[in-house]
């Protein structure tokens, strides 16, 4: 509910209510349990109108740890020897409480990825940060006269000790 009288929720609830007796409309409702329940247990005219319901539990450590490789993956990002979904998922059960892993569900694991990414970064860095004189890009491009070097892709790995360094710095 929004202050002042500016949520204009329950106003779209009673307009889909409404369209629900008229024709055969499909409707999807999503969002958390608790707040769905209230929703159909109001007198605005659902009850019934709903013929099925599918709830989806939320995933558990195991199944975050494995969105969490699939995720670092698309992001070339390679898991090395030690780093395994047993030790993700541990991780997690012992460093976040069920509640704060309910609230984000599945997007605990596009956090991770973020976090030991720039875990990596300050690695790379050496924790030092960069005035704008000293990565210019003027600097970084070729003199006339004189090639780019160009890299190629490497693989960067992430270890465990990466891993377990973003999730105890913050997620």
């Amino acid at each position: 509910a929004r202050p002042r009288g500016r949520d204009y929720g329950p106003a779209a609830l009673r307009e889909l209510a409404k369209g629900l007796s008229s024709g055969s409309p499909l409707v999807i409702l999503a969002g958390y349990s608790a707040d769905l329940q209230r929703i159909l247990a109001a007198d605005i005219g659902f009850k019934g109108n709903f013929l099925t319901r599918v709830e989806i539990p939320d995933p558990s450590t195991n199944e975050i740890a494995r969105m969490f490789f699939s995720k670092m993956i698309q992001k070339g990002l390679v898991a090395s020897e030690g780093l395994t979904i047993n030790f993700v998922a541990q991780l997690l059960e012992s460093n976040t409480e069920e509640d704060w892993r309910s609230e984000r569900n599945g997007y605990i694991a596009a956090l991770m990825v973020y976090a030991v990414r720039s875990e990596l970064k300050s690695e790379m860095v050496g924790g030092y940060t960069f005035s704008k004189e000293s990565v210019s890009p003027r600097k970084l491009l070729a003199q006339p006269g004189q090639k780019l070097t160009v890299n190629t892709a490497e693989e960067i790995l992430v270890t465990a000790e990466d891993v377990q360094s973003a999730v105890m710095n913050g997620l």
